[in-house]
């Protein structure tokens, strides 16, 4: 009996010896790591489309970093050229397009081979994604409207409403002039800020009678002569030949233009909801107000850009911690509170499939705002830029716009280069 006991405390010693050994050396031995233990630098890139958008994105960042002490994101906002699709133009030609990279239109980009893949699981959560042959390359970051944000007040002193018709508009333009007032302030400094105006004549001339005009366009189914883009042209040019615009517009930048409306030295700017946090920032007592500019027809036309989208570059893939810490940063970036911070800066609208989320408190104009978007007529989507248009062809006609409402060309012969760049650029495709 004894002699078993001793062989059972042998036995038990032995095992507890094994188990305490295997403690240690599982202790001791380094745990796998993640992007998170280590120390990663992951480069985005993305373009200056206005300052709310710059400080919302670098607070993002900050955000990111300060729960993810791992990771650094290395920024750079991208505003040297006149269209931002000129600088990744560029970076691609460097191979430096960075690791997530903000896209306008990112099809071509995937077609090139230049995306890597975005999580499955990730996309689920995003309404609008950019799938080339059903695989996942770019997630829409929010939506946006433009439209007219104008002095309330202002109006309301001169006994001004919101033009009903276009008509109407034109009047209103006529009667803020007599009483010695900027109708119209235009940051034409920036080119791609005439986007605003080029954008909502083509959907309120062109695709409100041809909604799948550009597709058209591409397919050599109609084309820049069509009598709809003569339309589209002659209110363009129609604005500034009678005096309604800033005469200093084509040395005015954007990001002046919140000034301009709150020192009341314009009464409208076409632009979109941001133009309304950034003047309010620089005067929280201002009556500002939104209207769509109505079609010659008398619709409501509400232009609606899904134009910024996230993605992470092949390059990135390459490296897998990078590709990780990447994908966190996206994760982060449509996390309930924070992207609930994204649209109330920019008062843009939820691309995520949940709705609930991206919801914010709106300032009065912010809510005229959703109450004239929600009771459009129409809404378009496409824009001259989107996967329907020639690479290039977005920043040609914007310079003949610039050349038409300086008087440098009458309306048939911007209209005939028009056509002529279309057929250039689409060699290109």
């Amino acid at each position: 009996m004894k002699h078993n006991i001793w062989r059972w405390s042998i036995a038990i010693a032995v095992i507890l010896s094994v188990v305490l050994a295997a403690v240690l050396i599982l202790r001791d031995r380094p745990k796998a790591e993640t992007a998170e233990d280590k120390d990663i630098t992951v480069n985005l890139v993305y373009a200056f489309q206005n300052r709310q958008w710059s400080a919302c994105v670098e607070e993002v960042v900050r955000q990111f970093e300060d729960a993810h002490p791992g990771i650094h994101i290395a920024y750079e906002i991208q505003y040297e050229d006149e269209v931002y699709e000129d600088t990744l133009t560029k970076l691609v030609a460097r191979d430096e397009l960075g690791d997530i990279v903000q896209l306008k239109e990112p099809v071509r980009f995937a077609k090139n081979g230049l995306l890597a893949p975005l999580p499955e699981a990730l996309c689920q959560q995003v309404d609008s994604v950019c799938r080339v042959d059903g695989t996942p390359y770019a997630a829409a970051a929010l939506g946006v409207t433009t439209g007219v944000v104008y002095n309330k007040a202002l109006f309301r002193d001169l006994g001004l409403d919101p033009p009903a018709s276009y008509e109407e508009f034109l009047s209103l333009c006529a009667a803020l002039r007599r009483q010695g007032v900027t109708p119209l302030g235009v940051g034409g400094r920036d080119l791609w800020h005439l986007e605003h105006w080029m954008n909502h004549f083509l959907r309120s001339d062109v695709l409100s009678r041809e909604p799948d005009f550009l597709a058209l366009c591409k397919t050599g189914e109609r084309d820049w002569g069509d009598p709809l883009i003569t339309r589209m042209l002659e209110h363009t040019s129609q604005l500034f030949r009678r005096g309604y615009v800033d005469s200093n517009w084509i040395n005015t930048p954007d990001a002046a233009l919140s000034y301009h409306l709150a020192e009341g030295e314009v009464a409208m700017v076409f632009s979109g909801p941001w133009l309304i946090q950034d003047a309010l920032a620089l005067d929280p007592s201002l009556e500002l107000g939104w209207f769509y500019v109505p079609s010659e027809a008398g619709q409501v036309v509400a232009g609606e850009s899904v134009d910024v989208f996230w993605a992470v570059s092949a390059g990135c893939a390459r490296d897998p911690d990078r590709y990780e810490a990447a994908c966190a940063f996206l994760e982060f970036f449509y996390s309930e509170e924070v992207y609930e911070q994204v649209c109330a800066a920019m008062a843009g609208f939820s691309t995520l499939t949940d709705k609930t989320r991206g919801q914010y408190e709106a300032s009065p104009a912010i809510g005229e705002m959703a109450e004239a978007r929600a009771g459009a007529d129409l809404r378009f989507t496409a824009y001259v830029g989107d996967e329907n248009t020639p690479p290039g062809f977005e920043k040609r006609l914007l310079e003949l716009l610039v050349r038409l409402c300086q008087g440098e060309l009458s309306v048939s012969e911007a209209q005939a280069l028009c056509a002529e760049c279309w057929e250039e650029e689409a060699v290109y495709e």
